[in-house]
């Protein structure tokens, strides 16, 4: 049982690394996308239009003012 617990608990924090990580690398991709849009601005010209997000993506991105 004790096993079984131990088990349980590295498995909840892998996931819990992994879900950081997410986090993180999406993060990442909006700062990213706000500069190149900024740079494509700056050079004069329009960016692309964005592309609807997702209504199953919608509750992860709102604490990153997406």
């Amino acid at each position: 049982m004790d096993r079984d617990i131990e088990r349980l608990e590295g498995r909840q924090r892998e996931q819990q690394d992994q879900i950081t990580g997410q986090g993180a690398a999406i993060s990442w991709l909006v700062v990213d996308r706000r500069s190149l849009v900024r740079t494509i601005r700056k050079a004069g010209l329009d960016p692309p239009l964005a592309k609807p997000i997702p209504e199953r993506a919608r509750p992860y991105l709102d604490h990153i003012d997406v």
